[in-house]
């Protein structure tokens, strides 16, 4: 394995992680309030590790479809351009001649 290998296996792993724990923060809201009470101690840890990036999108773009918030799809699309902007930059300071 090389150490490009290396790190777009964390890149891609940690963002997909991040990427799943806001569609978790976006779900949880549609669940009904006993179930949100059911969950509340998870539903709040994934709103600590989400709610930094929801809310600085939510200021920059504040995107509403009707009723609907579109700042998670916001944060996806914007973890995603993260993603491929960091493994670009890995290629170039690890891959040679890259």
């Amino acid at each position: 394995m090389t150490a490009f290998q290396f790190a777009a296996g964390i890149i891609i792993g940690l963002t997909n992680a991040y990427m799943i724990l806001v569609f978790l923060r976006a779900a949880a809201t549609w669940l009904p309030y006993g179930a949100q009470a059911r969950f509340r101690t998870v539903i709040n840890f994934v709103g600590s590790i989400t709610d930094p990036l929801l809310n600085f999108v939510k200021r920059i773009f504040p995107a509403q479809m009707g009723n609907m918030d579109l700042s998670p799809v916001i944060a996806i699309l914007l973890i995603y351009i993260a993603r491929m902007a960091l493994l670009k930059l890995a290629a170039v300071f690890l891959l040679p001649g890259a």
